[in-house]
C-alpha cells in the first residue's frame, strides 16, 4: 500500500515538474516569436509601408500566432516591401514558411 502511494506520488511530482517546463518552453517560444513581430513591424516601418496591423490570432488559430498586414504606394513598393522583410528575417535565421499573394503582389 504504501509503495503505490509512493509511486502516485512520484507520478504526480513528475506531471508537475512536466507541465513546469511545457510552461517554460511555451512562454520563452511566445517571447521569441513577439521579438519577432516586432522586427516585422520595424522593417515594414522603416521601408514606410502604410497602415501597418498587427492582429494576434494565436487564441483562434492552429496555423499561425500573428497575421501582419501592411498596404504599399504601389506594386514596385510592395515587392520592395516584402523583399526586405524575407531578407531582414532570413539575416536573423527566420524563414517564412508562407507569404500570402507573393505571385500577385498588387491586390
Amino acid at each position: 500500500m504504501f509503495l503505490r502511494k509512493e509511486r502516485k506520488r512520484r507520478r504526480f511530482r513528475e506531471g508537475m515538474d512536466y507541465l513546469k517546463k511545457e510552461s517554460e518552453r511555451r512562454q520563452e517560444e511566445k517571447a521569441q516569436i513577439n521579438q519577432i513581430v516586432k522586427r516585422i513591424y520595424a522593417v515594414l516601418d522603416d521601408k514606410q509601408a502604410e497602415d501597418i496591423k498587427v492582429i494576434d490570432i494565436s487564441e483562434i488559430s492552429v496555423l499561425a500566432d500573428y497575421f501582419i498586414i501592411a498596404h504599399g504606394r504601389n506594386t514596385s513598393h510592395i515587392d520592395a516591401l516584402v523583399d526586405h522583410v524575407e531578407q531582414k528575417l532570413a539575416e536573423a535565421g527566420v524563414f517564412p514558411k508562407h507569404i500570402e499573394n507573393s505571385a500577385d503582389r498588387g491586390w
